[in-house]
């Protein structure tokens, strides 16, 4: 917020910087959609520097029109049962108010937990009912295939105290408890539409076939960890499966070597460390972020040959990569600078997709044993006649 174009410009549209401080500079100077334009919005600037931090010590904080709650149950629509909540803020508050909002006498506090486990109770009952609905269903329909598949094991526990005469902080306690249950809810209701797509494949057959179907379909708000972990629980073999993971490549292995299912990881993290590297160098090319792009090709040295041979062999990297620079030139910059644009190795599309601006691109060799400051070095030459971003970007 210290950058001079940033403070003439906010003198000239009398911005105040303080309010304006969860925005980045090129929003002030560029707009978030280009044009020039920023009006900060009252709930991002709470946040930012009302708000900052709250998260971490467990709250939520939700922006509501006072018309939006509903009168007869104290809920807010679409943020699920939120019953126990307390008016932090409207435009009738100054901001430094806002704070104290938060603070709560010893009794106000043990009142407002036990309405959030009574809440929290009430919606693990109802969930975990209708949870338990899905996982009959689903183990009938694995049966039909004589699969047998304990979904039983991965629900959580059915129970949810709560002591009412328990000191405060052991009622702060059953309420983390309470959410990383929900939690847990949560997590089963993105993993079971898995097992039920594996289900749904004619060939599916056995446990191999369900792991294979799960780890093939799209991470859908579940990590792969997550996956897996619910997989071991009900013994479905996904220590038998590696995950060979490039840029627009994805490809789930059954292979039951360990040696090269290592093999196979080793390749991942090159392309991950190169992939790194390209989004650390994406940061300095002077492009407008709209108009180009970019993409990695790793020099392959050979293969490694999976058990099955029916799979085919996976490709082997060196430490060498190419870095490809995609980008949208503007045609009065193109004329400029055609020649040196072209001395420089560009290579410049015959055609104008898009009017105003013509593609230009270029291959970058680079390696996995440079620095930070030598693969700058040679993107330096390399985007001549464009000059890499300051370093205080």
């Amino acid at each position: 917020m210290k950058r001079a174009t940033v403070t003439r410009l906010a003198t000239k549209i009398r911005l105040n910087l303080e309010w304006a401080g969860c925005y980045s500079w090129t929003e002030y100077l560029i707009g978030p959609f280009g044009n020039g334009i920023t009006a900060p919005r009252v709930e991002d600037v709470l946040r930012e520097i009302v708000l900052h931090g709250l998260n971490k010590r467990g709250l939520q904080v939700h922006f509501e029109d006072r018309t939006k709650i509903d009168p007869s149950t104290n809920g807010i629509p679409g943020l699920g049962l939120v019953k126990n909540f307390r008016k932090i803020w409207d435009v009738d508050t100054p901001v430094d108010e806002v704070h104290d909002k938060f603070n709560m006498t010893e009794s106000e506090l043990r009142v407002h937990l036990l309405a959030e486990l009574k809440n929290f109770s009430e919606q693990y009952v109802t969930e975990l009912a209708e949870l338990g609905k899905r996982v009959d269903e689903l183990q009938e329909r694995a049966r039909k295939k004589d699969i047998e598949l304990d979904i039983t094991k991965i629900l959580p526990d059915s129970e949810m105290p709560i002591k009412e005469h328990a000191s405060t902080t052991e009622l702060q306690h059953q309420c983390e408890e309470a959410r990383e249950k929900l939690r847990s809810i949560k997590d089963l209701e993105i993993f079971l539409p898995f097992v039920h797509g594996a289900l749904d494949f004619g060939s599916v057959k056995d446990p191999t076939g369900i792991a294979s179907r799960i780890l093939c379909f799209p991470r859908r708000g579940s990590s792969e960890d997550q996956i897996r972990s619910f997989m071991r629980k009900l013994n479905l073999p996904e220590n038998e499966f590696v995950i060979f993971d490039t840029h627009g490549f994805r490809d789930v292995i059954h292979e039951t070597s360990e040696d090269i299912r290592n093999e196979i990881a080793v390749q991942n993290a090159l392309w991950d460390q190169a992939h790194k590297l390209e989004l650390k160098l994406r940061k300095l090319l002077p492009f407008n972020r709209r108009l180009f792009s970019t993409s990695i090709s790793m020099e392959h040295t050979g293969e490694i040959q999976l058990t099955d041979r029916s799979e085919r062999p996976i490709p082997k990297f060196g430490r060498d990569f190419r870095l490809y620079v995609h980008y949208e030139c503007p045609m009065g910059v193109l004329r400029r600078q055609r020649n040196r644009i072209k001395k420089s190795g560009w290579d410049i599309d015959r055609y104008q997709w898009r009017p105003g601006y013509r593609q230009i691109r270029k291959f970058i060799r680079l390696s996995l044993d440079d620095t930070i400051d030598s693969a700058k070095g040679k993107l330096t030459l390399e985007i001549a006649p464009f000059r890499l971003k300051p370093q205080n970007s």
